[in-house]
């Protein structure tokens, strides 16, 4: 009997060793995971300013390409008369 405790003491022992390392285990984990969250966000942060940024890029070269189409309209009905006249 004092065999059959004694193996089960041990087995007990060893099975609380591994969850107290599991548990371990786990907590670094949620922390690497809370980690990675962080870095996401700001990945997400850093995405949404680049998109700004090139919304507002496009639209002013919008509207510089509209002006220079204007210019080269404005040119061509100045050569256009010259030409002409």
């Amino acid at each position: 009997m004092e065999s059959l405790r004694s193996s089960f003491g041990a087995a007990l022992s060893q099975l609380s060793g591994r969850v107290e390392h599991g548990i371990e285990v786990a907590e670094d984990l949620r922390e690497d995971v809370a980690e990675a969250r962080v870095d996401l966000d700001h990945v997400a942060a850093v995405v949404a300013s680049c998109e700004a940024a090139m919304l507002e890029a496009s639209a002013k070269q919008d509207v510089t390409m509209r002006g220079v189409q204007l210019l080269c309209g404005v040119v061509a009905e100045s050569l256009g008369s010259e030409v002409k006249g």
